[in-house]
């Protein structure tokens, strides 16, 4: 049995908010854009199997990570998680402290990881992959 932190929701209502506040305009089309063509931070995280801690933005290389991003996202750190049916890459789950600016924590970053293996596994079943 798995014992989440008592301030799990509390912690997470920052993340939900963003991403339910956000949901369109500049900070949709910040991810939005074709990976071949577009710098390649975005694609590495895509070919990823796990989730992927960044725990400092700003130590990315000038120019690894769309302009745009960066922007209007004003990252400090983050988690990147690919979303896959089987092998096929379908998307990215981004996850940071929201307007706080502060960076995500490890226990933060295992918690998405409970939440991230089953999503996988239920998109899976639902593709009749698995």
């Amino acid at each position: 049995m798995w014992k989440l932190p008592d301030n799990l929701v509390e912690r997470s209502a920052g993340w939900l908010a963003r991403a339910w506040s956000h949901s369109s305009g500049p900070y949709l089309r910040a991810f939005s854009g074709s990976l071949s063509h577009e710098p390649q931070f975005f694609l590495k995280a895509l070919k990823r199997l796990d989730p992927l801690l960044v725990t400092d933005f700003t130590t990315q290389e000038a120019g690894a990570m769309k302009q745009e991003f960066v922007d209007t996202w004003k990252p400090v750190s983050g988690i990147l998680a690919p979303l896959r049916v089987g092998t096929r890459p379908i998307g990215l789950i981004y996850c940071d402290r929201g307007t706080r600016n502060q960076p995500v924590l490890l226990q933060e970053s295992q918690i998405v990881q409970l939440v991230f293996m089953p999503t996988t596994l239920g998109g899976n079943r639902l593709a009749d992959v698995l």
